[in-house]
């Protein structure tokens, strides 16, 4: 600080105009109307290019300061701390522009923090966080019920956001007050999300890292209580793509709900909703949903293996838990009713020279149990007839499937997926002709 000027003041009438104009043009509240002490300004250097200007009052029921200028945001924090203001202590480099309030009273009361503050160029190391987080600019405005953040561009981990968040300020109990937020995200990578989100010690749940500390009570995941819209302009789940992404979303209690779930994926439209239980170990997550219009081709390159075309809709509802993608596989139960058109099974050639099946129609129902799918009600139109299908495959691509037709042979379908094995299944007629 340098010289700080002082001057004691008489009781006055606290709605006079030579007061109030005073008091606006100063930035802070009203003097009061008992005797007090103008103070300021002065000069508090917080490490900015030009020093913060601080001016107020304090008088016998408490005081009021406006402080304007520039800051180290790291020096901001510690000001707030020593004066009592609750304040975070990340590890944070970066410089605030500021246009604050602080007042209080004697009676215990917190001061309370009103105005506006534009971050600019800040970087956080969070913890649990294994990459920092990088603001490039926002605008706070700290109202008396709420803090809202406007205008934020950020980024974590190769993804950039923009949007605005909403926090409580008062609140009678800890998650009954929603933090509200409103992000959009350029990209979103699964990869790149378990790299900044998974502790090294894979034994260790991925949401651990929103913990306060390793020996709080309760992680930190199971107060917050927090809502509002994500939206995505890609995101990508190993190989598989989808566009223009949104849904709404509600943290509370420990549990995620994502709903209405829209998104462009394998050239058609997805509709759905997911949740996912954090306060079950391991944790569980139940999802339900359409999809419209996909290109099957897009599907076959998304496994890496190009055995049909065609396109299909789908409904689909699966249940998991597990800590890890392996747990979660195998965990895995749920059922997909699909009706594909006007396709090929590109694999599949159910006599020599005829070429890859021709797929008019395949409408099915499939049980997900056991890290397989079991085939019920399956149907394949294709030039020969129509087939009755049943069966099972694997997750791991193992085929085990049996074609069937009235009045003429079947086929089993064995091998793997890449590499199909079609055999001839005479008719049970031929077959009784044939005994000895």
């Amino acid at each position: 600080m340098d010289t700080i000027p002082f001057a004691i003041s008489p009781a006055a009438d606290l709605g006079s105009p030579g007061n109030s104009r005073a008091s606006k043009s100063r930035g802070v509240l009203p003097s009061p109307s008992e005797t007090h002490v103008d103070i300021g300004p002065f000069h508090l250097l917080l490490g900015g290019p030009v020093p913060t200007v601080v001016r107020g009052w304090v008088s016998r029921s408490g005081y009021s300061l406006a402080i304007q200028g520039d800051a180290q945001l790291q020096r901001l924090l510690r000001v707030a701390r020593v004066m009592g203001i609750p304040a975070p202590q990340p590890v944070v480099e970066g410089l605030a522009k500021v246009d604050l309030q602080v007042a209080r009273d004697w009676s215990g009361t917190a001061p309370r923090v009103t105005g506006k503050t534009q971050l600019r160029s800040i970087r956080a190391e969070v913890r649990g966080l294994n990459a920092p987080l990088n603001i490039a600019s926002g605008n706070v405005t700290f109202a008396p019920d709420q803090i809202h953040v406007q205008d934020l561009v950020a980024s974590v981990a190769g993804t950039a956001w923009r949007g605005s968040l909403e926090l409580p300020r008062q609140c009678d109990a800890p998650g009954k007050c929603p933090l509200r937020f409103d992000l959009r995200a350029d990209q979103i990578t699964t990869d790149q999300l378990s790299h900044l989100l998974n502790p090294h010690d894979r034994k260790q749940p991925w949401y651990r890292f929103l913990s306060p500390s390793a020996s709080s009570g309760s992680p930190y995941l199971l107060t917050l209580y927090a809502k509002g819209k994500l939206t995505a302009n890609q995101v990508e789940v190993r190989d598989l793509v989808a566009d223009r992404v949104s849904a709404a979303v509600e943290l509370k209690d420990g549990k995620l709900r994502l709903s209405d779930l829209r998104g462009e994926v394998l050239g058609g439209r997805h509709t759905g909703e997911w949740e996912a239980d954090f306060t079950a170990k391991p944790p569980e997550y139940s999802g339900s949903g359409t999809l419209e219009g996909v290109a099957l081709s897009q599907l076959a390159a998304a496994m890496n293996d190009g055995w049909i075309t065609g396109s299909a809709t789908a409904s689909y509802h699966v249940t998991a838990s597990g800590l890890g993608a392996a747990e979660m596989f195998a965990s895995a139960t749920g059922t997909l009713q699909v009706e594909a058109r006007d396709g090929q099974l590109t694999h599949i050639a159910l006599a020599e020279g005829t070429g890859p099946l021709q797929m008019r129609r395949l409408a099915a129902r499939l049980v997900l149990r056991e890290g397989r799918f079991e085939i019920e009600r399956g149907t394949l139109e294709c030039p020969a007839g129509t087939y009755q299908v049943s069966g099972t495959a694997s997750l791991n691509r193992i085929l085990n499937l049996k074609l069937t037709r009235e009045g003429a042979p079947g086929f089993n379908i064995t091998g793997t997926l890449t590499d199909p094995r079609v055999s001839i299944v005479a008719r049970p007629e031929t077959q009784a002709a044939l005994k000895p």
